[in-house]
């Protein structure tokens, strides 16, 4: 075989080559695109029936997940089963394995963010770890105490009671309307139990090797606690102290029932667009933290510095939220952010976004506003038509965000801002059914004195898409309005159509009443 034949068979295996790599990239790209639209219409925005999923707006997708965690559990607790005794210590160990992501914490945390879980599905796996740790720790104790293996004699069997009734004290204090209605209390008195337990535990167990099993479990637990809080303090630290100054808030009354807070940040805080923040103002609550949306940021006058301000807009309710009512109207605040958390969506692929919100839900959609004009100023946006669908009980809270609107309106963007006012109407001529035009120049706002109909709106976006287009709908609303807006775009995701539902949507403190088709069949 001389050269020009080996150079010939060199060739041609790269050419066949090529061509089966190709071929097998269009069979991959296909069934991935299969697999994807089937996953999203099918799985993920699709929910469970409400005898099945209770009050709890649950999906397959997070159903799934419980349904794999629980046979999981108990394959562990029957296969190869030998005797009474058996089972009864197998019931301890399965508890100190549950054990250990409990102690992660029920708060959306660093980890549950590095793993791209949303707060709603990581809060009700924490709820049901906790429920099949809490029925496996009883059993335990209550086959222990029948089998006749308990002597309060011991120490260690008196750390055990000491830990079974701190594990009967925290399904007292679980009870969801309790922490609704106590959430700070409750969430003290949860922690207080917890770590009772866990110190007990430390007791019960065998006195053996630390890096033995069962104590190995409960080290494990221990170490993730503290790794979540040292991160948890850490980047308190980084992002809200500097050498020069410390963050701080001010806090103001704007509109009916809405408060606004600026916070100064000492060095700037990196987030984007549908991400979100805790907040704590020790002043008016120590030692507690709550998630808000971060609606605007923008650069304080040069005389302070020239420094990153973010603002938070939220609609009071109880608890930490109704004491930023006590606050002194523009008084200098010490204030503490961590974060942020949460998916972004790149807007930049999406011929046509629509963005819905309801309530106090504009504080999470403003920012994608902002980020489409810095994507339009620099050039690298496919976006040219982009709606704001905003839906609002009275017309005065049109005012929590009526100076970034008007920024808005003032930018040389096609924005179309949809206003609906469901009552409670300022303008002497407002009547139910009409609709007025604002803006100085572009008439970009609409204010549309009516119910907001999802399903209308929806279909006619759809008839006006150019063909080929990508449209992406975000939701930042109350659940109602949420899943009526998922039932009309579930059957069309994947083809070139996306649906995004931010990770975290304000509490609206109304409950949206039934005013469409759509919405009474769900």
């Amino acid at each position: 075989m001389d050269s020009t034949d080996i150079y010939g068979i060199f060739m041609g295996s790269v050419i066949l080559f090529l061509l089966i790599s190709s071929f097998s990239y269009s069979i991959a790209q296909v069934a991935y695109n299969h697999i994807r639209r089937f996953f999203l219409r099918q799985v993920y925005f699709s929910l469970l029936p409400r005898w099945l999923g209770g009050c709890l707006r649950l999906s397959r997708y997070c159903g799934l997940l419980i349904i794999i965690y629980v046979n999981a559990n108990v394959c562990l607790l029957v296969v190869d089963v030998k005797d009474g005794s058996d089972f009864t210590q197998r019931l301890g160990r399965a508890a100190l394995i549950n054990l250990v992501p409990l102690c992660a914490g029920g708060r959306f945390n660093q980890i549950a963010h590095v793993l791209s879980s949303r707060p709603d599905n990581y809060l009700t796996l924490h709820k049901c770890i906790g429920l099949v740790f809490i029925l496996e720790a009883s059993l335990h104790s209550i086959l222990s105490w029948l089998r006749g293996d308990i002597d309060l004699g011991r120490w260690p069997d008196k750390a055990g009671l000491t830990a079974a009734s701190s594990v009967g004290a925290l399904v007292l204090t679980s009870i969801p309307t309790l922490w609704k209605w106590m959430y700070e209390p409750s969430s003290i008195l949860h922690l207080a139990l917890s770590a009772t337990m866990i110190t007990s535990l430390w007791f019960h167990l065998p006195s053996t090797n630390i890096t033995q099993i069962p104590k190995l479990y409960l080290i494990v637990a221990i170490l993730i606690f503290a790794l979540v809080k040292l991160i948890f303090f850490l980047k308190l630290l980084f992002i809200n102290v500097s050498t020069e100054l410390i963050s701080t808030a001010t806090i103001q009354q704007v509109g009916e029932n809405g408060i606004e807070v600026r916070v100064t940040m000492p060095r700037p805080l990196k987030f984007r667009a549908g991400q979100f923040v805790f907040l704590s103002i020790p002043r008016l609550a120590l030692f507690q933290y709550h998630p808000f949306q971060i609606a605007w940021e923008y650069l304080s006058d040069k005389s302070d510095g020239g420094r990153q301000v973010i603002v938070i807009i939220i609609q009071p309710r109880h608890g930490f939220t109704s004491r930023l009512r006590l606050a002194v109207p523009f008084e200098r605040y010490t204030a503490l952010v961590e974060g942020p958390y949460g998916n972004t969506t790149k807007l930049d692929q999406y011929g046509t976004v629509l963005l819905f919100a309801t309530g106090i839900g504009i504080a999470g959609q403003l920012p994608y506003m902002n980020e489409q004009l810095r994507l339009y100023r620099e050039w690298r946006t496919k976006t040219r038509r982009h709606v704001l669908y905003w839906e609002i009980e009275a017309e005065e809270y049109r005012y929590w965000v009526n100076e970034w609107i008007n920024d808005i309106l003032s930018w040389n963007i096609d924005y179309d801002i949809q206003l609906y006012i469901r009552g409670r109407f300022l303008a002497k001529d407002a009547e139910r059914g009409i609709s007025v035009k604002k803006g100085e120049k572009l008439k970009r706002l609409t204010l549309n004195y009516d119910i907001m109909d999802p399903q209308s709106l929806l279909e006619d976006e759809m008839r006006r898409r150019k063909g080929g287009s990508r449209m992406l709908v975000s939701l930042c609303t109350e659940p109602i309005t949420a899943q009526a807006v998922t039932k009309i775009v579930r059957p069309l995701l994947g083809d070139d159509l996306d649906l995004v539902e931010l990770d975290f949507c304000p509490w609206s403190s109304s409950r949206r009443p039934k005013s469409s088709p759509t919405e009474e069949e769900n």
